[in-house]
């Protein structure tokens, strides 16, 4: 056994480095070690590709040592999986092994890499090993150190280490799974702060890569950052049953992937949402919130999920509808054949918004009324019908313009007021008018006088409505998968939550949706680009809103709908981790987004949590995903040099001379 496994140029290419000290293999080598032999595992038929000795003492083998195992092949029929991994691959390889027996066989290289050039070179000569069927591949924990992994690398070598496996195994399925969580030493409760936000960036850019080249993912971080009483203290490691929660998804995801059939190259089952049991959850702590509004198949299931989850539930109410009537007293349709007379208002008006409110309501964390529908805003041309006129009882048009809008308000304050009455306990809020309406066209490329322009309606009817809700709204439903959609949400935030100031602090509510909107015809119904999930997870929080709501209509879907609902979830749990004090901070924003935008500059928001301690927001939509771009932020006093990469979302916890991103 030996170095003469492999050529000689792979001994010397894969050293291993830590804070700029090379440790070459050969001279502190950990030789493979022997396998005793386990079921259908021979270590005699198995290959000893090089395995070296790990120089950080914390990061240990935690096993049988680094090693490839090849399974005995005697049913060439049998597909071949092959697990690549480091020592969290040693605490659940056995029970992978025995829960896929008689279906698949298991060869596991069990390695204490991290990405570079020479890993890469090494994986194609593992991969001689095969061929397999299916590789379920990570490597995450040994990459941390300072000096092992080069600024500005971490994503090209990940995106080649995949090309390398495409290349050598072009029919296989791939399914890559994240890092774990480090715990801290001792406190396995707590996360460890110095190491885990190295994973979790780790693990983000690592899922960029997954996303853009097509490879499914299994989230071991999410499915144990919140089960963290099953790590075993030392840090990295895990108790039994946590291993058994990673052998049950390895096994899970690989079945499913050799199960999938093609037609004529074409998949034929729908891309793999990730189960919720498998997504992270996103508590939040002081007043921020977020809520869960997704109509689908399963809502009750998808309900219980997303509350075991954090999220709060919303009774929405289509107010003017009715269904039980078969829609024969629909109030929308009445508004159809009425754009210019608000004190016409149907016999049936009360009472149906009544039923609705009574049959919709006491169930969720906040209740709101759907209420959309466009009236005649043109005093002049309202003002000309004269039954109109002479209802408003007003005598001048300067009269007439205040009781014109005054009484459409109605339409939308009575039904907040009888829901308050129906369920005194449950915030009202409402869809439909904000204090600023949702636009993109109307702000961009504009500046502050033409955007207030083109809204004085808005504030002309909403400051009738406002003494009626609990709390506000602002639809930011994305459009385009254009960087300026990253600057839409931020400035229609920013806008509805500047103009409600004046009536008082009540908390403002982001509504989003994963897909883009119908309007839209050729991205209606996908789902949106990673870096935008990303923006709409964080952005809210860091524009002056307390909180965001999920919504979504899914009557098709089954189990979890959405694709980029970890991604989401996974960027909102960066919120999470820091909510306590995101809740207590001061938002400072030096410049309006629509003038960021206009200039194509990055979007950065401030947090101030003490003079010393500052949470940042800053994204870079403009630039390419494998860019970077460094920029200067002030924070107070001081000023900090921050690094964009791509099109990400950055949150940047500053605590005196610590940078630190999430």
């Amino acid at each position: 056994m030996g170095a003469g496994m492999f050529p000689a140029n792979l001994w010397n290419a894969c050293e291993m480095k830590t804070k700029g000290t090379t440790v070459n293999p050969a001279l502190s080598l950990l030789i493979v070690l022997l396998l005793t032999p386990l079921d259908a595992r021979h270590a005699a038929d198995a290959p000893k590709p090089l395995a070296v000795a790990e120089t950080d003492a914390r990061l240990r083998a935690d096993g049988k040592g680094w090693r490839l195992d090849k399974a005995k092949v005697t049913d060439p029929k049998r597909p071949r999986v092959l697990l690549i991994g480091d020592s969290i691959l040693n605490g659940y390889l056995n029970r992978v092994t025995a829960l896929l027996d008689g279906k698949t066989y298991v060869d596991a290289w069990v390695n204490p890499y991290c990405q570079s050039e020479s890993l890469n070179k090494l994986l194609a000569e593992v991969l001689a090993q095969g061929p397999y069927d299916l590789v379920h591949f990570n490597m995450g924990l040994h990459g941390w150190p300072e000096g092992r992994i080069k600024p500005g690398t971490f994503e090209p070598l990940t995106k080649a280490y995949v090309e390398v496996l495409k290349a050598k195994l072009p029919k296989a399925k791939l399914i890559w799974a994240s890092s774990t969580p480090v715990t801290a030493q001792g406190k396995p409760t707590e996360l460890e702060p110095g190491i885990n936000p190295i994973i979790i960036e780790h693990n983000r850019m690592a899922a960029k890569v997954m996303a853009e080249t097509g490879v499914p993912v299994n989230d071991f971080y999410s499915l144990l950052v919140n089960k963290r009483e099953l790590a075993r203290g030392d840090r990295f490691h895990w108790t039994a049953p946590a291993y058994e929660l990673l052998a049950k998804t390895v096994v899970e995801s690989v079945l499913q992937e050799l199960g999938k059939s093609k037609t004529n190259g074409v998949e034929q089952t729908k891309a793999m949402t990730t189960p919720w049991e498998k997504i992270r959850a996103v508590p939040m702590s002081g007043d921020l919130r977020v809520f869960w509004d997704v109509g689908c198949r399963d809502r009750d299931y998808n309900r219980e999920q997303a509350v075991n989850h954090g999220l709060k539930i919303v009774d929405l109410l289509g107010t003017y509808s009715d269904y039980p009537g078969k829609q024969k007293e629909n109030i929308s349709k009445f508004l159809e054949g009425n754009r210019t007379n608000p004190w016409k208002k149907p016999e049936y008006f009360e009472r149906i918004i009544k039923r609705n409110i009574a049959s919709g309501g006491g169930k969720g964390a906040i209740f709101v009324h759907d209420i959309e529908f466009g009236f005649e805003e043109d005093v002049e041309k309202a003002w000309a019908d004269e039954e109109t006129r002479k209802l408003s009882g007003a005598e001048t048009r300067e009269q007439f313009a205040a009781a014109y809008f005054r009484e459409w308000a109605t339409w939308f304050s009575l039904p907040c007021v009888w829901a308050k009455q129906q369920w005194p306990r449950e915030p009202v809020g409402l869809y439909g008018p904000q204090p600023f309406r949702r636009d993109y066209w109307g702000i961009a490329g504009k500046n502050a006088k033409q955007i207030d322009g083109t809204h004085v309606r808005d504030a002309e009817l909403w400051k009738h409505i406002d003494p009626f809700v609990d709390f506000y709204i602002a639809s930011v439903y994305v459009f385009y998968d254009d960087p300026g959609s990253i600057y839409y949400m931020a400035s229609n935030i920013e806008e509805n939550v500047a103009r409600t100031r004046s009536y008082g602090n009540k908390p403002l509510y982001a509504y989003e949706w994963l897909r883009y909107h119908d309007s839209n015809k050729k991205l209606a119904g996908q789902e949106l680009a990673p870096y935008l999930v990303e923006a709409m997870a964080v952005l809210p929080f860091f524009s002056g809103a307390r909180g965001l709501v999920l919504w979504g209509w899914e009557p098709k879907g089954k189990g979890q709908c959405y694709e980029r609902l970890p991604l989401f979830m996974n960027s909102l749990g960066r919120v999470s981790d820091l909510s306590a004090k995101i809740a207590a901070a001061t938002l400072a924003i030096d410049e309006p987004a629509h003038v960021l935008w206009k200039e194509k500059r990055p979007l950065v928001r401030k947090l101030c949590v003490t003079p010393d301690e500052w949470i940042v927001m800053a994204v870079n939509p403009w630039q390419d995903e494998t860019e970077k771009k460094d920029i200067n932020v002030q924070c107070g006093t001081r000023s900090v040099l921050l690094t964009l990469d791509g099109r990400h979302t950055d949150i940047i916890h500053i605590q005196g001379s610590r940078v630190m991103k999430r």
